[in-house]
C-alpha cells in the first residue's frame, strides 16, 4: 500500500536494491513548530509526515 513518496532527487545507494520498505514512524508537524521564514509559504496549519525505514542489500543477492 502506498503511503507516501520519496523526494524526486532520491537515489538508492549505488549497487544496491531495496530489500524492504516499512513505515518507521508517523510524525505530526505544524505551522507553529516550523521556522518563521517558512510559515507564509505553508498551505495548511498541521500535517503528518511518514518516516520510512528502507533496507537495502547488494544487487544480486
Amino acid at each position: 500500500m502506498v503511503v507516501g513518496r520519496l523526494a524526486q532527487a532520491f537515489e538508492p545507494p549505488p549497487g544496491t536494491r531495496c530489500k524492504s520498505a516499512t513505515v518507521f514512524a508517523v510524525a505530526a508537524w505544524s505551522r507553529e513548530a516550523s521556522e518563521p521564514q517558512y510559515r507564509d509559504s505553508m498551505k495548511c496549519d498541521a500535517w503528518e509526515v511518514v518516516v520510512p525505514e528502507l533496507v537495502f542489500e547488494p544487487e544480486g543477492e
